[in-house]
């Protein structure tokens, strides 16, 4: 729980400083371009996605699921190099593929400029490198480290896209070139850092489990990109690139809930890897997962009831008129958090194959409403076909998660009971749009206070000292220093660490406790 709490808090605080500076670009970009533009770029996006799809065959998720096997069978360097290279080698099969195919593909997605296209090549390779390289450091628990390669990644992308966008005639070009600058960081520092030990052969026996595991992802990918996808496609066809625009930005706000949660998965995530099969680690899942929701919780109402002004001063006034469709997205977000933690026991089952069952099913399931709804209803039509698939895909996810993986089981009354508050202050906040600033705070901050009293009052009867670890381990994970002086070490030392610190967890869960409620 000690390692939980420091690591949330150096992430969260790093997730903070990137995001306000994602956040300013954003703004910048919002006015600097048309509605017009804004939909065209999210088109572009969701080709990048397609192709993602298809030529990072989902590795990054095999990876994080086997990375601490093959570290204690003494073959992690050699797992990762096989990965990263195969990765690479089907990246340039495929890039060649859809190169040649580039006219068919245009006729799908209208005419896209060669320059671009050929960006949107490289997409894949770019962001899975990065996604695996991310993962690395979270799994090895170097978050300062991974603090300060996101801080220089945004600050690249920042720096280039405010250098060039008033300058250059194709604005969507420089924003798309911008993104794969800021992966392109994170990959040129970690071959600096490895390159001189890089193996470049690719070790089948090593990988074959994590493909397995990685191929039935991939699958159930498509599903999820079917989910978020087809809404803005549906919209080109159905209505027009304005529409598209309009939708795409009040996602982009509404994701700052799956944006600002992740700096808890990401401490989340390596810690139930690790140690799921201890003695005594349910009480710490329990623990942290009250905690998580009591944060998603406060995030959501932030969004909701500052509504009006968040749209003013990140979109501009001239998205106020739609300012309703925040309401719905932010909902959308929340029960797609939720699903990654759900989505995770069913990882630890191995029972990734019905990952296919619950995606490709809510995938199916979003199309199908789109089409109704959009239709009939517009633009609203394809807010709301989103949020009743996301909140299918959840249900799907805690169904399957309790019956495969029953040592963490989640209580169907307590999980209803989460998912109706927050629909109680999602309409609450509606009613209060034309409320004054002031008025809001007020509000904002009885809730917090209602919300951090309940939850602590929880964790407080069943996990008490789980909660004093925490509260005494908040001062010193701020302290920055001492987690960089650790970072010129060499892999030995880290992996010594990392021994001593799953000695110490597994001396701490082996403490007598009392009995789980």
């Amino acid at each position: 729980m000690k390692d939980f709490a420091r690591n949330s808090s150096i992430y969260f605080i790093s997730n903070l400083i990137n995001k306000g500076i994602s956040f300013f670009l954003f703004a910048y970009i919002a006015r600097a371009i048309t509605v017009e533009q804004m939909g065209q770029y999210n088109l572009y996006l969701l080709l990048a996605t397609i192709f993602t799809l298809f030529l990072s065959l989902e590795i990054q998720s095999g990876y994080t699921r086997f990375y601490f096997d093959m570290k204690r069978a003494g073959k992690r360097d050699a797992f990762e190099h096989s990965l990263i290279n195969l990765l690479l080698l089907a990246n340039i099969i495929l890039g060649i593929l859809f190169w040649i195919s580039r006219d068919t593909i245009f006729g799908i997605f209208y005419n896209i400029p060669d320059a671009t296209y050929l960006l949107i090549i490289f997409f894949p390779f770019f962001t899975s490198v990065s996604s695996i390289i991310l993962a690395k450091f979270r799994l090895e628990e170097r978050a300062f480290e991974l603090a300060v390669v996101s801080l220089l990644q945004n600050l690249a992308n920042l720096v280039f896209v405010i250098s060039l966008l008033s300058a250059m005639s194709d604005k969507v070009f420089i924003i798309i070139c911008g993104m794969l600058i800021m992966h392109g960081v994170i990959i040129f520092y970690y071959a600096v850092r490895y390159i001189r030990s890089w193996s470049f052969r690719i070790d089948f026996s090593l990988v074959k489990e994590s493909l397995r595991f990685s191929s039935f992802l991939c699958v159930s990918t498509m599903g999820a990109y079917f989910l978020s996808m087809t809404d803005r496609y549906m919209l080109e066809k159905l209505e027009t690139e304005k529409s598209v625009g309009y939708y795409s930005a009040f996602s982009r706000l509404a994701s700052t809930v799956e944006l600002c949660m992740l700096p808890f998965y990401n401490a989340f995530a390596p810690k139930v890897y690790r140690e799921y099969q201890r003695e005594g680690f349910r009480k710490v899942y329990y623990s942290m997962l009250i905690m998580v929701s009591a944060i998603l919780l406060l995030q959501t109402n932030f969004l909701t009831l500052f509504n009006k002004e968040l749209t003013t001063l990140i979109l501009s006034s001239k998205y106020i008129d739609y300012y309703y469709v925040l309401y719905i997205l932010v909902l959308g977000y929340a029960f797609k958090s939720m699903s990654y933690y759900l989505a995770m026991n069913i990882h630890l089952s191995k029972k990734t194959q019905y990952d296919i069952v619950v995606e490709v099913s809510s995938g199916i399931i979003n199309i199908l409403l789109n089409i109704l709804l959009i239709i009939q209803i517009g633009l609203i039509g394809a807010v709301i076909a989103t949020v009743i698939s996301y909140f299918i895909r959840l249900t799907m996810y805690l169904f399957y998660a309790n019956r495969f993986f029953k040592r963490f089981y989640l209580s169907y009354v307590k999980i209803g009971s989460f998912i109706a508050a927050l629909l109680s202050f999602t309409w609450f906040h509606y009613t209060l749009f034309e409320q004054d600033l002031p008025i809001k705070i007020g509000i904002y901050l009885l809730e917090l206070f209602a919300v951090v009293f309940i939850f602590l009052r929880v964790v407080d009867n069943r996990y008490r000292e789980i909660l004093l670890t925490k509260l005494k381990s908040i001062p010193t994970s701020l302290s920055f220093h001492g987690r960089w002086t650790n970072l010129s070490s060499n892999k030995e030392t880290d992996d010594d660490s990392s021994s001593d610190k799953e000695r110490q967890s597994t001396k701490r869960d082996r403490t007598p406790t009392g009995r789980i409620g």
